[in-house]
């Protein structure tokens, strides 16, 4: 969030950045998640499936990484909705 926005602001911000909703008008985006023992978040969200690709394929890790599809949350942690 930048700093001083508002709530507002920060919900119109993501809605512009992520093109993608799901069937319920939510903004979805592309994570970058590492299989295995250390499961877990590695980088993410992102607008582009591209983006997610090129963020995968820099972390140097003997993990597999997986991309999936996910809701973007605000700084708050609400999902955000169109």
């Amino acid at each position: 969030m930048t700093a001083g926005a508002t709530p507002t602001e920060e919900l119109e911000s993501i809605a512009r950045a992520f093109p993608m909703r799901d069937g319920r008008g939510y903004v979805t985006g592309y994570y970058v998640y590492r299989r295995g023992i250390n499961s877990g978040r590695e980088a993410g969200p992102f607008a582009t499936l591209e983006e997610a690709e090129t963020a995968r394929d820099a972390v140097s890790t003997m993990d597999t990484l997986d991309i999936v599809c996910g809701h973007v949350f605000t700084s708050r942690g609400t999902i955000v909705r169109q």
